[in-house]
């Protein structure tokens, strides 16, 4: 199953990586993106879950990221709709921009 979605990783215009930052260790979204990058495949990065951390620990992680990796674009979202950023910090961070959103599911 792995190898399939690498094959079709290749063949992609964009790949859409989405990563739990509840989850403390985000090494296999380092390791995934390290290999998207080594084959040049043009990626945007999805932070999900941003309501379950403090934003202290939330906006380090996300300027790890874009400082280690070549991204398209970063988004933040949230299901539950609680994003508690405020306006000030949707300016780019570390030079570097990002979107949020926050989804709602039908009950």
């Amino acid at each position: 199953m792995v190898r399939k979605a690498w094959v079709a990783a290749q063949d992609a215009d964009l790949v859409f990586l989405v990563v739990d930052v509840a989850l403390r260790q985000q090494t296999i979204a380092h390791e995934i993106l390290a290999t998207l990058e080594k084959n040049h495949i043009s990626t945007n990065l999805i932070f999900n879950k941003i309501d379950l951390i403090p934003k202290a620990r939330l906006l380090p992680l996300v300027a790890s990221f874009q400082e280690s990796y070549t991204l398209r674009k970063v988004f933040m979202i949230s299901a539950s709709g609680k994003l508690y950023l405020e306006k000030s910090l949707l300016k780019p961070l570390n030079g570097h921009s990002f979107e949020m959103a926050a989804l709602k599911f039908p009950k």
